[in-house]
C-alpha cells in the first residue's frame, strides 16, 4: 500500500445534512487527521457542468488540507447533488444564503475551530467576494480562477446551447440572442443539461466582482490563477488592484472543463496554495 493510500485510509469522513431557510442541503466534513490547527475550510463549488468536472480536485484538496490539520467542510448548494431544491430556482444571492449556512453549521457544530477560511472555485469564488459581508468569516480566501463578469460567463455558458444545436441538427436554429430573448418571454433554455431562466440569467449578468464594495482591509487573500505563464489576465489584474490580494499562477490544465484528462489532482494549483497558507501563520 502506497503513502498516499494510507493516508485516505486515515481521514475521516462524514456525510451530515444541515438546513437554510427550510431546505435540506448535503456536506461531507473532513476532520483533521493529526491534531487540528483550530482552522476550517469551507470550499464553494463552482457552477453547472463546472462543479461535475472539477469534483474530484476539491475532493483531493480538501484531504490533503485534513491531512495539514484543517477541518474542511464541502458542500453542495440548494439544487444540487444530493441538496434539496431545484437547480433552476437558484441565483447569486441564494449560493451566498447557502454559503452563510455553511459557515454557520461549522461554527455552531466545531467549538474548537477559532478561524474560518472560504476556498471557492470560479463562481464559488465570486460567490466568496461578492457574498463576504454577509459570510462572517474571520479567516483568509482563497479564490482559484475567479469569474470576474458574470454577464460574459454566463454569456459564454450559452455558448454550449449552440454546440449542441450543430451537433443535433447540423446547424444553430437559434442564436444566443434568440436564447436570451427566449428566458425574457418567461422560457427556459437548457444548457448542457441544466435549465435556466431569467431569474438566473439576470443574477449573473448583475455580478462584477470589479464593482463589489467588500471590507477586506484586515483579510489575507489569494488569487490562483491558472496559467502556462506569470502574464495576469486583465480582468484579474483590475481584481488585484482593488483587492490588494496575492496571485500565485499554476500550470494546470482547465479541469473544470471536459477535457481528455481525467483530473484527479491539481498538484501545482494545491502547492502555491499550501506556499500562501503557510505564509500566512
Amino acid at each position: 500500500m502506497d503513502t498516499f493510500q494510507e493516508n485516505i485510509m486515515n481521514i475521516a469522513e462524514e456525510p451530515i445534512f444541515f438546513e437554510n431557510q427550510g431546505t435540506r442541503l448535503f456536506g461531507i466534513v473532513h476532520r483533521p487527521v493529526k491534531e487540528s490547527n483550530g482552522q476550517a475550510f469551507v470550499f464553494c463549488h463552482s457552477f453547472a457542468e463546472e462543479k461535475l468536472w472539477a469534483h474530484r480536485v476539491l475532493v483531493s484538496y480538501a484531504r490533503d488540507l485534513a491531512q495539514q490539520g484543517y477541518l474542511v467542510f464541502r458542500f453542495d448548494y440548494r439544487g444540487y447533488g444530493d441538496s434539496e431544491g431545484e437547480f433552476v430556482d437558484c441565483t447569486l444571492q441564494s449560493h451566498i444564503q447557502d454559503v452563510r449556512s455553511a459557515v454557520e453549521y461549522v461554527k455552531q457544530n466545531f467549538t474548537d475551530v477559532d478561524k474560518i477560511n472560504l476556498l471557492g472555485h470560479r463562481l464559488g469564488a465570486s460567490i466568496v467576494l461578492s457574498g463576504l459581508d454577509e459570510l462572517m468569516v474571520n479567516g483568509c480566501l482563497v479564490l482559484w480562477d475567479p469569474v470576474v463578469d458574470g454577464e460574459k460567463y454566463i454569456k459564454e455558458f450559452l455558448r454550449s446551447n449552440l454546440t449542441t444545436q450543430l451537433a443535433v441538427y447540423g446547424e444553430v436554429r437559434e442564436t444566443r440572442e434568440k436564447l436570451i430573448e427566449r428566458m425574457q418571454n418567461g422560457e427556459l433554455v437548457n444548457v448542457e443539461g441544466y435549465d435556466l431562466n431569467e431569474a438566473q440569467y439576470d443574477s449573473l449578468c448583475g455580478l462584477n466582482l470589479l464593482e463589489v464594495e467588500a471590507d477586506l482591509a484586515e483579510m489575507s487573500v489569494l488569487i490562483v490563477q491558472v496559467s502556462r505563464t506569470d502574464k495576469v489576465k486583465k480582468d484579474i489584474a483590475a481584481l488585484l488592484e482593488k483587492t490588494a490580494a496575492d496571485i500565485c499562477f499554476a500550470n494546470e490544465e482547465q479541469f473544470w472543463r471536459e477535457i481528455k484528462r481525467f483530473y484527479n489532482r491539481a498538484d501545482a494549483m494545491y502547492q502555491v496554495t499550501d506556499n500562501w497558507l503557510e505564509n500566512q501563520q
